[in-house]
C-alpha cells in the first residue's frame, strides 16, 4: 500500500463537542485523506455554530452525508440522531468523536466569546466582549438568551458515546499520549474499512511509520488552529470561583463529571 490509507478508507466525519479540540482530529485526518470541501469543510446540525441546542438541517443531513465523495473527510459539531446514525452506516462513514472535561469546555468557550480574533462565529460575540470574564463564564455554564449552557448542549452529543462503531477520544488522553492517539486513529480506520469492504486492509511498516511521523508533527503544533488557546487540561481550576462551581454542579444533573471519571463525587 502507498503511504496513505486514502486508497481504501471510507468517508470520515470528525465530530467535536464544542469546544473540545476538533482541531486535534483535523491534525490526524489531514494526513490520511483530503477534505471534502477545502474552502468550507464544516457540516453540522446544531444551531448557533454548535453553541445552541436547536437542531438544524435534519431533513437534508442524510442526503448531505450520501453526497460526500468517498475517501474524503468533513468536520463539525453533530448532535446524535438515529436517522443520521443509519445514514452514516448506510453510506460507509467512519466517525471520530472528541470531548473533554466540561469545565474546561466552559473556560475555553468563555475565552472564545471574548478574545479569539477568529472567533466571529460565536453568537452575538460583541455583547460578551464588553463583559467581565467571570460573568461570561457564568453565562456559558448556565446559558442565556443567546447561547445554551454547557451541560444542556452536552446532552445532545452524549449518545455518541454508546455507538460502538464510533472512535471516541478524550481531549486529555490525546494531549497526554499523542502517539497512542495516532496509533488508535490508524487502527480504527483500517478496522472500520475492513468491516465495510469485507477484508482488513494492511499498511506496510515503512508507510505506517511515515504516516505516524506526519500525524505527530501536526499534533505537536496545535497552535496552528485559529481557535487554539493553551491546550491545558484542568485549566478550569484557575478560573472557577465558588459561585461557578455551584452553578456547574446544578447544571450537571446527570452527574457526567462522575460518569466519565473526571470526579469521584460532587464535593470538588
Amino acid at each position: 500500500m502507498a503511504n496513505k490509507i486514502v486508497e481504501v478508507a471510507p468517508k470520515l466525519y470528525l465530530n467535536g463537542f464544542p469546544k473540545s479540540g476538533t482541531h486535534l482530529l483535523d491534525c490526524m485526518a489531514i494526513n490520511v485523506m483530503a477534505q471534502a470541501n477545502p474552502s468550507d469543510n464544516w457540516m453540522g446540525n446544531v444551531d448557533k455554530s454548535g453553541f445552541g441546542t436547536h437542531l438544524i438541517h435534519m431533513d437534508t443531513f442524510p442526503k448531505m452525508l450520501e453526497e460526500v465523495p468517498m475517501h474524503r473527510y468533513v468536520k463539525g459539531h453533530l448532535a446524535w440522531d438515529k436517522n443520521i446514525v443509519q445514514s452514516f452506516i448506510d453510506n460507509h462513514w467512519c466517525q471520530v468523536f472528541i470531548f473533554r472535561d466540561f469545565r474546561d469546555v466552559a473556560v475555553s468557550m468563555a475565552y472564545h466569546a471574548q478574545k479569539d480574533k477568529e472567533g466571529t462565529n460565536f453568537p452575538k460575540k460583541g455583547k460578551y466582549e464588553e463583559m467581565e470574564y467571570t460573568e461570561v463564564l457564568k453565562r456559558v455554564i448556565t446559558g442565556d438568551e443567546n447561547i445554551s449552557g454547557v451541560m444542556d448542549r452536552w446532552e445532545l452529543y452524549a449518545p455518541w458515546l454508546y455507538e460502538d462503531w464510533v472512535l471516541k477520544f478524550d481531549y486529555g488522553d490525546v494531549m497526554g499520549n499523542k502517539e497512542g492517539a495516532g496509533e488508535w486513529f490508524i487502527k480504527y480506520l483500517l478496522e472500520q474499512t475492513g468491516q465495510y469492504l469485507d477484508f482488513r486492509p494492511e499498511i506496510d511498516g515503512a508507510s505506517y511509520n511515515k504516516l505516524m511521523h506526519r500525524i505527530m508533527y501536526r499534533l505537536e503544533q496545535p497552535e496552528r488552529s485559529p481557535t487554539y488557546r493553551n491546550g491545558k487540561t484542568g485549566d478550569w481550576k484557575e478560573h472557577f470561583t465558588k459561585e461557578h462551581k455551584e452553578l456547574f454542579k446544578e447544571s450537571d444533573k446527570n452527574n457526567w463529571l462522575i460518569r466519565l471519571g473526571y470526579e469521584n463525587d460532587r464535593t470538588w
